[in-house]
């Protein structure tokens, strides 16, 4: 069970004090609703206290993952200042988009994201845009380049690839999940696909995301717009900082 105490800040600042902040990725600035924290060296040393979910429990425990669960009066302690902290994220980005488009995740955290901040701004909710990429599709560009030129990769890199490609080839239909790739070679996966894009022509959208990592899916969003002739998205906004 992962409960939310604002007084305990070993994962997250969940009130207005360090809240929102910002995060330059590729052209976008992303505004995120609560930060997450390090944890101390002291705790990360002691593997016998490794925190399950990635050190943010709350994130893995909102989606029902790796055997973590939340409640009801820890959703409600969490949203004690998001009112606040998300008056301010609106006046951060008024006037730089048309329209708000949420990422697809696992849970529909983003969509929640979006909703919410479609009624502080009026602005309208194109859902559905993008699906998520199966594994085939997130290794294509990069499992020939590999294949034929390992060595053009640094050893780590080259050690990323070869598992993650073993890994996901076992299983090329599913959904790709950044979890099981390393941070230093998510930026050869393509996480996204065009599901259903009916974005106005013209209109700059608001990207939407329920956790910044190292940003690869706000980016792939964006080239993923761009691509398709849309105008370019400026600004984001996601409930969980990257750390």
């Amino acid at each position: 069970m992962v409960v939310v105490d604002h007084d305990n800040h070993d994962h997250l600042r969940t009130t207005k004090a360090g809240n929102p902040t910002l995060t330059e990725i590729d052209g976008i600035s992303v505004h995120c609703v609560f930060q997450r924290l390090k944890n101390s060296a002291k705790f990360s040393q002691d593997r016998s206290k490794k925190t399950i979910g990635d050190n943010c429990p709350l994130v893995y425990a909102l989606k029902g993952k790796d055997g973590l669960r939340t409640n009801v009066t820890a959703i409600k302690l969490l949203f004690d200042d998001f009112d606040h902290i998300a008056q301010e994220i609106c006046a951060k980005i008024h006037g730089n988009f048309d329209c708000i488009v949420p990422v697809p995740s696992s849970f529909p955290l983003a969509d929640c994201l979006a909703n919410r901040l479609a009624r502080r701004t009026g602005m309208p909710v194109y859902k559905s845009v993008f699906r998520k990429s199966k594994n085939h599709e997130a290794y294509g560009p990069i499992e020939p380049v590999f294949s034929m030129n390992p060595m053009s990769f640094d050893r780590e890199d080259a050690k990323q690839l070869r598992n993650a490609l073993k890994r996901m080839k076992k299983t090329p239909n599913e959904d790709y999940t950044a979890k099981y790739v390393g941070v230093g070679v998510r930026r050869h996966f393509d996480p996204l696909q065009i599901a259903n894009n009916n974005i106005p022509a013209g209109q700059r959208p608001l990207l939407v995301d329920d956790l910044l990592a190292t940003g690869e899916t706000l980016v792939s969003a964006k080239k993923l717009l761009l691509n398709g002739g849309g105008a370019e998205p400026s600004m984001a906004v996601t409930w969980f900082s990257n750390v």
